[in-house]
């Protein structure tokens, strides 16, 4: 039953413990793309923030405590891990370095200086930004796209030049590389420039040959999260149409052209605040998974465009991943619950939830739920009957 009570006495159901029990957040989600285990980061404010890789089936975390898989790459830092045939690689935040864990479970060192870890060449290449801050002043940082010989430490720059990287991937035969670049004072999202080379893999080093521009409008047009889709077609946002749209590049055509047979009203993709952001995943050779910000999530044919709308109740959807071709797992919010690692499988929209914690609230306590069509809650609204002149004020207290 609705109470009424003095001022500052009323009981909040929002209690310290509840906002303890869900501090904890997920900073990554990653599938090994050979076991297609699920693996995620904790970012734990009990530890000093520290982030720690779990199993997300297990809940066991991958390294014991003293160790951070965090990096401060362009300051907001991100994608601190990649793991591959069940090898996890990851960058400690304290030294910067890059480390395996090994056999015995405990991280061994395989890069000499700082670095960000991302993605492989092959069983022995891992491919990082490395933000060198020999001379510590912002105007004199320098960022190189670099390959690091985890077997020998060597490393080896393969771009360098531009003020910012981020977003480098290996086509699935592993002979192109592709890569997001953009200069100072732009942000990520204000302008950048998508970039392809062929690799040269000479056994202890590897080289980017004739290294291009795809889709180049700097200062006008921003370029983020590109992907491959084979071995000739890269699928990727662009602003041009004023909204993050799926783009995509042909390597045989050497051509770029919208996916969407007309350009959507709607972001596609958020801001890269952070380095490995994902706001898609490729399923096969045609489909690509996405989550346009009115949509939710919705199936693109990458070669007619059109749009297949997967139902869910979610409100909130990033760190999108194809666990196969037929299930993807990601990070999402309901407007009523806390944040969760979500497993779907895309033919029965069957959910299975991780990393979820459950809030008690008292149920007698009103919830306000949004509507299926839109993604925020709609306003309250008062009757009101003032005439014109009148000099009365209205005073409305409101919550978002």
């Amino acid at each position: 039953m609705p109470s009424t009570a003095l001022y500052g006495t009323w009981k909040s159901p929002i209690s310290a413990a509840m906002i303890a029990k869900q501090a904890i957040s997920v900073a990554e989600v990653h599938v090994d793309p050979i076991t297609k285990t699920i693996y995620h980061s904790e970012a734990r404010p009990s530890e000093g923030g520290r982030i720690v890789p779990a199993n997300t089936i297990t809940e066991k975390d991958v390294f014991g405590k003293g160790w951070n898989a965090r990096t401060a790459v362009h300051e907001y830092g991100g994608a601190a891990l990649t793991i591959h045939d069940t090898t996890l690689y990851f960058t400690n935040f304290k030294s910067r370095r890059l480390y395996v864990i090994g056999q015995d479970g405990n991280p061994e060192p395989v890069s000499a200086g700082q670095c960000s870890s991302v993605i492989f060449v092959n069983s022995h290449f891992v491919v990082s930004i490395l933000e060198d801050h020999t001379h510590d002043v912002p105007a004199s940082v320098v960022n190189t796209l670099i390959a690091i010989n985890t077997k020998t430490q060597a490393l080896t720059t393969l771009a360098r030049g531009a003020d910012f990287y981020s977003t480098p991937h290996f086509s699935p035969n592993g002979k192109l590389l592709s890569f997001i670049c953009w200069n100072h004072p732009n942000m990520p999202w204000e302008g950048s420039k998508l970039v392809l080379g062929l690799i040269n893999n000479r056994g202890g080093e590897v080289e980017l040959i004739g290294p291009s521009f795809l889709a180049s409008k700097e200062g006008k047009v921003s370029i983020t999260q590109a992907q491959w889709v084979s071995n000739d077609v890269l699928v990727f946002f662009s602003d041009e149409s004023r909204f993050y749209n799926p783009w995509k590049y042909d390597n045989q055509s050497q051509l770029s052209s919208p996916i969407l047979p007309t350009p959507a009203g709607e972001e596609y993709a958020g801001l890269a605040w952070l380095l490995g952001i994902l706001d898609m995943s490729v399923l096969d050779l045609s489909t690509v998974l996405v989550a346009p910000l009115k949509m939710g999530l919705a199936l693109l044919d990458v070669n007619t465009g059109a749009l297949i709308k997967i139902k869910s109740p979610f409100v909130s959807i990033h760190a999108i991943h194809g666990i196969s071709n037929k299930q993807v797992v990601f990070i999402s919010e309901q407007n009523n619950d806390a944040s969760a690692i979500i497993c779907l499988t895309l033919k029965s929209s069957a959910l299975s939830y991780f990393n979820n914690p459950t809030a008690d609230v008292d149920t007698e306590f009103e919830t306000l739920k949004s509507t299926s069509d839109v993604t925020s809650i709609p306003p309250l609204l008062f009757p009101i009957s003032l005439a014109s002149h009148s000099r009365l004020s209205l005073t409305i207290d409101y919550y978002t």
